[in-house]
């Protein structure tokens, strides 16, 4: 939560003043520190007991081969030209056969029970930090703001984040697959809204609540997906679920801010710099709706 309340504001400050390379020089020394504070804490767990988990061969070379993907696809779509389109071709045929290893069997068909529900998060996830990579971009551009004022509305989505993750934890009785399709589907309406700060006549200050709503539909359906995740998997199976949640999550976020990415080099003009904000934005909350349409539980869960 402090990271998420201080980070945007004091990036926005540091790259104002002294230079954007040094927010990310800046985060090594407290990634470190977190290393250094948890390894104690990971040497006094007890042993796991019970049965030992399902054998699943392959998978660090997957894990290679997926960050492979991912940049390879990147760096071809961003750079276009033969050289790079073999270059994509290679990183596709790497990413999707090591997907098919790190997530469950049916993810990609979005199969009713776990494998909708580990798609779901990487839909989630896709299609926030799509958005919001660039809302500072927008603001800057656009409409004049400095870095650490165009940090704001990031906090103000991670302050609802946080807030409705609160709330849902305290109702348990909800189904957690109606918290996850309510979050999908207002995140949808949220970065739709978003989509009104784009163009130069829109009023900036609205991304303030439509960010506010986007937090908060974070924060209903997240942790939702957790929980509904762990529930359908047996005990034994919990770290490679948990993992898989991680990979649908990165890999889809780096999909869609590489998409950005790759939109905005091939739209973006010294009149127009954020051309393709307006169509990202639409296009992302379009998969988000999706995803609160095609979303289907196994069974009841609390």
């Amino acid at each position: 939560m402090v990271p998420s309340l201080v980070g945007p504001t004091a990036a926005g400050l540091v790259t104002e003043h002294v230079g954007w390379r040094w927010v990310f020089l800046g985060i090594a020394p407290f990634a470190v520190l977190g290393v250094l504070l948890l390894l104690p804490t990971i040497r006094t767990l007890p042993a796991a007991e019970g049965a030992p988990s399902t054998v699943r061969r392959g998978v660090a070379p997957a894990a290679v081969a997926t960050a492979f993907g991912i940049s390879a696809l990147s760096w071809a779509a961003q750079h276009p030209s033969l050289g790079t389109l073999w270059l994509g071709l290679a990183g596709l045929a790497a990413l999707v056969p090591a997907l098919r290893v790190l997530l469950p069997r049916g993810t990609f068909a979005a199969r009713p029970g776990l494998p909708a529900t580990v798609l779901a998060r990487g839909v989630l996830a896709g299609a926030f930090f799509g958005v919001e990579a660039y809302v500072p971009l927008t603001l800057t551009a656009v409409h004049g703001f400095s870095p650490a004022l165009a940090g704001l509305p990031l906090t103000v989505g991670a302050c609802g984040w946080a807030a409705a993750s609160h709330w849902q934890g305290r109702h348990v009785d909800i189904p957690r697959d109606r918290l996850i399709r309510l979050g999908l589907g207002t995140l949808g309406l949220g970065l739709a809204g978003i989509a009104l700060i784009g163009p130069d006549w829109g009023l900036a200050w609205l991304v303030l609540p439509f960010w506010l709503v986007a937090g908060c539909s974070m924060g209903l359906a997240y942790p939702s997906i957790s929980v509904l995740s762990l529930d359908y998997a047996a005990p034994r199976d919990r770290g490679f679920v948990s993992s898989a949640l991680q990979v649908s999550d990165m890999t889809m976020a780096a999909i869609m801010v590489g998409l950005g990415g790759v939109m905005l080099t091939t739209f973006a003009s010294t009149s127009h710099p954020t051309a393709a904000i307006v169509p990202l934005d639409l296009l992302l909350a379009g998969v988000a709706l999706l995803g609160a349409l095609v979303f289907r539980p196994e069974r009841a869960s609390s």
